[in-house]
């Protein structure tokens, strides 16, 4: 029989990153990418009419092109291999969609077995029934999800929950917005905590909001760029 590849999913088990229950790694993550597969299929409408209210972006959308704006398989890997070697206890991520790079975060907190929950906003119903419904599939049992535009569920989130490790902002990619967001997220992190901003270079505002994140990471943390994903370590010195 021929070997099999290694892929970046195997090596998010590996005992080097001390994965306690391997039950979350490699066999979920290709779980999760069927339900992926399965999307890409569906023509349906996203917004059916079974809630009360559609979100701001569904109107004519279908599920397969609700899934096209997920991130890629490659960088959804990455999240979670981030996941694994930072080990958050608590991570915030602003836009959810159906809830693809929701679960790689969730996946790598669960094989961890430290506990620990993710808070996911999007401001459609529709997107997040679809992806609570895979992430009880799977026994991701770790998310939260809060239902709202950012800015207006965003400060009463984070008066109630404090101390977030890890932070994805996957969202309104326009500098004013993503400026607004950061302010509010900052007071709530971490003494330290590992800040992803995705699209920071969809355009000169973007990059103008990214070189700013980077000047808060003061006492000479890292920051980097991964396809368009920006990462810094930020001190929160009001935590």
């Amino acid at each position: 029989m021929a070997k099999r590849a290694r892929s970046t999913s195997d090596d998010l088990a590996s005992p080097d990153i001390r994965v306690a229950h391997p039950e979350f790694g490699p066999d979920t993550i290709a779980a999760i990418e069927q339900w992926r597969t399965k999307w890409r299929a569906d023509e349906s409408p996203l917004a059916d009419g079974s809630l009360p209210e559609a979100g701001p972006w569904d109107e004519g959308e279908s599920v397969a092109k609700a899934v096209h704006s997920s991130r890629g398989k490659p960088g959804a890997d990455f999240l979670n291999l981030l996941a694994n070697l930072y080990r958050p206890r608590k991570v915030l991520e602003l836009g959810t969609n159906l809830g693809i790079s929701t679960g790689y975060f969730a996946a790598a907190m669960k094989a961890a077995g430290q506990g620990g929950v993710i808070h996911t906003i999007d401001a459609s119903p529709y997107r997040l029934r679809l992806a609570a419904r895979m992430h009880a599939a799977l026994g991701l049992d770790n998310v939260v999800y809060h239902a709202g535009r950012f800015l207006d569920v965003l400060p009463g989130l984070v008066e109630q929950e404090q101390g977030f490790d890890m932070v994805f902002v996957d969202a309104q990619h326009d500098q004013k917005n993503t400026n607004r967001l950061a302010s509010l997220i900052q007071p709530a992190l971490a003494p330290v905590a590992l800040y992803l901003q995705n699209g920071v270079e969809v355009s000169d505002g973007m990059r103008v909001s990214w070189n700013h994140m980077r000047t808060i990471a003061a006492g000479g943390f890292a920051s980097s760029e991964v396809n368009g994903l920006g990462v810094v370590l930020i001190r929160n010195p009001e935590a």
